[in-house]
């Protein structure tokens, strides 16, 4: 099942809708693997100009090279554990999740997980506008669940624009 919650203004109550999405959980109890990692910023990730604006960006290729090989070698550990995790809940802005979309997605057909990598900013879109999504991984799909972030933190208000209208996600 999918959840979508929030505030509706409008109505002045708190919305709850829903979707169903299978997931490969077998059991009422599932073991979950919620990682803390590094905030790769300012050496990594900072706000650049990029794409014509000032956004949340990763400095090089080999700082997503680098955040990768660490993402890798957690999630082989994670698959190397006696009670393997059925979820696996990564931070957003921890790693940069389209350039290892791939990567999460083999990871999550091999050993059965299902990967929440946290959001990251996307491509600028062709109205140049620029969200932070999160991909949910799924053993098996073929492409992921992209949610959309809808309410911005004060932190990224000036770089990241907010989602005023999309479907559920």
């Amino acid at each position: 099942m999918q959840l979508r919650w929030g505030w509706d203004m409008a109505r002045g109550k708190f919305d709850f809708s829903y979707r169903p999405i299978d997931l490969p959980f077998t059991k009422p109890e599932i073991v979950v693997a919620m990682l803390q990692i590094p905030d790769p910023s300012p050496d990594e990730k900072d706000r650049l100009f990029f794409a014509g604006r000032d956004t949340f960006a990763w400095r090089s290729v080999r700082a997503i090279e680098q955040r990768s090989d660490l993402l890798t070698g957690i999630l082989q550990r994670l698959a190397e554990l006696p009670a393997r995790p059925q979820l696996v809940v990564i931070p957003e802005y921890t790693i940069p999740v389209f350039e290892v979309l791939a990567k999460l997605q083999e990871f999550s057909d091999r050993y059965g997980f299902v990967i929440v990598p946290g959001s990251d900013n996307t491509a600028p879109t062709a109205t140049g506008k620029i969200y932070n999504q999160c991909p949910v991984i799924i053993p098996g799909a073929n492409a992921p669940i992209l949610v959309t972030k809808r309410k911005l933190s004060q932190w990224e208000v000036q770089y990241v624009d907010e989602d005023e209208g999309s479907e559920i996600p």
